[in-house]
Protein backbone atom coordinates (compact mmCIF):
# COMPACT_ATOMS: atom_id res chain seq x y z
CA UNK A 1 0.00 0.00 0.00
CA UNK A 2 2.98 2.57 1.25
CA UNK A 3 4.47 1.51 -2.69
CA UNK A 4 1.14 2.92 -4.48
CA UNK A 5 0.71 5.82 -2.19
CA UNK A 6 4.52 6.78 -3.61
CA UNK A 7 3.59 5.99 -7.11
CA UNK A 8 0.88 7.98 -6.82
CA UNK A 9 2.09 10.84 -5.51
CA UNK A 10 5.30 10.75 -7.74
CA UNK A 11 3.14 10.75 -10.42
CA UNK A 12 0.94 13.31 -9.21
CA UNK A 13 3.85 15.86 -8.90
CA UNK A 14 5.50 14.85 -11.91
CA UNK A 15 2.27 15.93 -13.61
CA UNK A 16 2.34 19.35 -11.55
CA UNK A 17 5.63 20.14 -12.33
CA UNK A 18 5.09 19.46 -16.26
CA UNK A 19 2.09 21.76 -16.70
CA UNK A 20 3.96 24.37 -14.16
CA UNK A 21 7.37 24.34 -16.99
CA UNK A 22 4.92 24.36 -19.66
CA UNK A 23 3.34 27.36 -18.26
CA UNK A 24 6.57 28.49 -17.67
CA UNK A 25 7.98 28.22 -20.99
CA UNK A 26 4.92 28.95 -22.99
CA UNK A 27 4.30 32.56 -20.81
CA UNK A 28 7.84 33.21 -20.87
CA UNK A 29 8.72 37.10 -22.96
CA UNK A 30 12.34 35.40 -22.79
CA UNK A 31 13.72 33.38 -25.97
CA UNK A 32 14.53 29.54 -25.24
CA UNK A 33 17.91 29.63 -24.68
CA UNK A 34 17.94 32.34 -21.93
CA UNK A 35 14.96 29.57 -20.50
CA UNK A 36 17.16 26.65 -21.20
CA UNK A 37 20.05 28.87 -19.21
CA UNK A 38 18.27 29.45 -16.64
CA UNK A 39 16.87 26.31 -16.37
CA UNK A 40 19.88 24.47 -16.12
CA UNK A 41 21.74 27.07 -13.56
CA UNK A 42 19.80 24.38 -11.06
CA UNK A 43 20.84 21.73 -12.62
CA UNK A 44 24.65 23.24 -11.48
CA UNK A 45 23.82 24.15 -8.48
CA UNK A 46 22.73 20.91 -7.39
CA UNK A 47 25.15 18.59 -9.40
CA UNK A 48 27.63 21.61 -7.74
CA UNK A 49 26.16 20.69 -4.03
CA UNK A 50 26.90 16.38 -4.90
CA UNK A 51 30.36 17.02 -6.12
CA UNK A 52 31.54 19.32 -3.22
CA UNK A 53 30.17 16.57 -0.75
CA UNK A 54 32.02 13.63 -2.29
CA UNK A 55 35.40 12.45 -2.08
CA UNK A 56 35.87 12.71 -5.83
CA UNK A 57 35.08 16.53 -5.01
CA UNK A 58 38.16 16.46 -2.12
CA UNK A 59 40.39 15.17 -4.51
CA UNK A 60 39.43 17.75 -7.13
CA UNK A 61 40.27 20.47 -4.42
CA UNK A 62 43.30 18.62 -3.29
CA UNK A 63 44.43 18.56 -7.06
CA UNK A 64 45.08 14.94 -7.19
CA UNK A 65 43.08 14.77 -9.97
CA UNK A 66 41.31 17.02 -12.88
CA UNK A 67 37.07 17.31 -13.04
CA UNK A 68 37.09 15.20 -16.00
CA UNK A 69 39.29 12.32 -15.12
CA UNK A 70 37.87 9.16 -16.37
CA UNK A 71 36.00 10.74 -18.76
CA UNK A 72 35.83 8.07 -22.41
CA UNK A 73 34.16 8.66 -25.72
CA UNK A 74 30.89 6.85 -24.24
CA UNK A 75 30.63 9.48 -21.47
CA UNK A 76 31.06 12.27 -23.89
CA UNK A 77 28.48 10.84 -26.03
CA UNK A 78 25.99 10.23 -22.65
CA UNK A 79 27.06 13.99 -22.12
CA UNK A 80 25.82 14.95 -25.29
CA UNK A 81 22.54 13.12 -26.02
CA UNK A 82 21.52 14.18 -22.42
CA UNK A 83 21.84 18.27 -23.50
CA UNK A 84 20.37 17.38 -26.63
CA UNK A 85 17.75 15.94 -25.33
CA UNK A 86 17.38 18.72 -22.44
CA UNK A 87 17.31 21.42 -25.58
CA UNK A 88 14.81 19.03 -26.92
CA UNK A 89 12.52 18.71 -24.16
CA UNK A 90 12.39 22.76 -24.05
CA UNK A 91 12.00 23.33 -27.58
CA UNK A 92 8.79 20.62 -27.48
CA UNK A 93 7.55 22.07 -24.55
CA UNK A 94 7.69 25.68 -26.30
CA UNK A 95 5.69 25.06 -28.87
CA UNK A 96 3.93 21.90 -28.18
CA UNK A 97 2.91 20.88 -24.32
CA UNK A 98 3.47 18.21 -21.80
CA UNK A 99 1.31 16.06 -23.04
CA UNK A 100 2.63 15.83 -26.17
CA UNK A 101 5.94 15.76 -24.50
CA UNK A 102 4.97 12.55 -22.34
CA UNK A 103 3.71 11.14 -25.43
CA UNK A 104 6.54 11.20 -27.28
CA UNK A 105 8.50 9.87 -24.62
CA UNK A 106 6.69 6.56 -24.18
CA UNK A 107 7.09 6.17 -27.47
CA UNK A 108 10.46 6.61 -27.93
CA UNK A 109 10.72 4.25 -24.83
CA UNK A 110 8.70 1.68 -27.03
CA UNK A 111 10.86 1.88 -29.95
CA UNK A 112 13.81 1.81 -28.18
CA UNK A 113 12.88 -1.71 -26.55
CA UNK A 114 11.56 -3.09 -29.62
CA UNK A 115 14.92 -2.46 -31.22
CA UNK A 116 16.88 -3.59 -28.02
CA UNK A 117 14.97 -7.04 -28.84
CA UNK A 118 16.86 -7.24 -32.36
CA UNK A 119 19.76 -5.63 -31.23
CA UNK A 120 20.61 -6.93 -28.09
CA UNK A 121 18.15 -9.93 -27.47
CA UNK A 122 16.07 -8.60 -24.63
CA UNK A 123 13.34 -11.18 -24.24
CA UNK A 124 9.93 -9.50 -24.27
CA UNK A 125 7.70 -10.86 -21.36
CA UNK A 126 3.61 -10.56 -21.47
CA UNK A 127 3.84 -7.87 -18.95
CA UNK A 128 6.18 -5.71 -20.81
CA UNK A 129 4.20 -6.58 -24.17
CA UNK A 130 0.97 -5.51 -22.28
CA UNK A 131 2.76 -2.09 -21.07
CA UNK A 132 3.96 -1.50 -24.92
CA UNK A 133 0.05 -2.05 -26.23
CA UNK A 134 -1.27 0.52 -23.61
CA UNK A 135 1.43 3.03 -24.68
CA UNK A 136 0.77 2.40 -28.17
CA UNK A 137 -2.92 2.85 -27.57
CA UNK A 138 -2.39 6.03 -25.46
CA UNK A 139 -0.86 7.86 -28.55
CA UNK A 140 -3.67 7.28 -30.68
CA UNK A 141 -6.05 8.27 -27.65
CA UNK A 142 -4.45 11.34 -28.04
CA UNK A 143 -4.24 11.82 -31.73
CA UNK A 144 -8.34 10.94 -31.24
CA UNK A 145 -7.96 8.07 -33.70
CA UNK A 146 -9.14 5.82 -30.75
CA UNK A 147 -12.03 6.40 -28.79
CA UNK A 148 -11.19 4.73 -25.42
CA UNK A 149 -13.84 1.48 -25.65
CA UNK A 150 -16.94 3.56 -26.45
CA UNK A 151 -16.17 5.27 -23.05
CA UNK A 152 -14.80 9.05 -24.75
CA UNK A 153 -16.98 10.05 -27.17
CA UNK A 154 -14.58 11.44 -30.39
CA UNK A 155 -15.03 15.41 -30.46
CA UNK A 156 -17.55 17.29 -33.75
CA UNK A 157 -15.56 18.40 -36.21
CA UNK A 158 -16.94 21.98 -35.93
CA UNK A 159 -15.53 23.11 -39.53
CA UNK A 160 -16.87 20.25 -41.69
CA UNK A 161 -19.66 21.99 -43.95
CA UNK A 162 -23.21 20.74 -43.08
CA UNK A 163 -24.39 17.84 -45.66
CA UNK A 164 -26.46 18.57 -47.99
CA UNK A 165 -29.72 16.90 -48.92
CA UNK A 166 -29.83 14.82 -52.03
CA UNK A 167 -32.04 16.32 -54.62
Amino acid sequence: AVGLVAIILAAMVSGLAGVYFQKILQGAKVGLWTRNLQLAFYSVLVGYGKLATSPQGAALRAGRTSFFYGYTKMTWCCVAMNAFGGLLVGTVIKYADAVMKDVALGTSIVCSSLASVYLFDFELNPLFAAGIAGVIYSVFLYGQRAHCCGALTPPQDETAAPAKAPG
